[in-house]
C-alpha cells in the first residue's frame, strides 16, 4: 500500500485514492482550495477545479479536516527524505543531465 494512503485514514475512500495520484503542485493547490472553501470563498470554477483533484469536493465543515489530513502528508513527505523533484525551482534534474555545467567559476 502506498503510504500516502496509509497516511489518509481520515479521508473517504475514493478521495484517499486520488490523493494516491497527486503530484506535489496538486497537492498544495488542493490544501489552498479545501483553505478557500473552509472559509466560504470558493468560486464555483473553484470547487470544480478542487472536485476534478480530489475527486469529489467536501462541504464547509468537511473541508478543515481534510485541509488538515493533506498538510500531515505535505509535512510527511518533505520530511522524509525523498527528493522532491516537482516542486517550483528545483533545478536538480538540469544539474544532474549536464554535469560538465553548473561548477564552480
Amino acid at each position: 500500500m502506498c503510504r500516502r494512503m496509509e497516511q489518509a485514514p481520515d479521508l473517504p475512500a475514493d478521495v484517499a485514492a486520488r490523493v494516491v495520484e497527486l503530484d506535489s503542485m496538486e497537492l498544495e493547490r488542493a490544501i489552498m482550495l479545501l483553505g478557500h472553501l473552509r472559509q466560504g470563498r470558493l468560486k464555483a470554477k473553484s470547487l470544480a477545479e478542487l472536485a476534478q483533484l480530489l475527486g469529489l469536493a467536501p462541504g464547509q465543515a468537511e473541508a478543515a479536516e481534510w485541509k488538515t489530513v493533506l498538510k500531515g502528508l505535505r509535512r510527511d513527505e518533505i520530511f522524509s527524505g525523498e527528493p522532491l523533484t516537482d516542486w517550483p525551482g528545483d533545478r536538480s534534474r538540469d544539474r544532474a543531465a549536464q554535469p560538465g555545467e553548473g561548477g564552480a567559476r
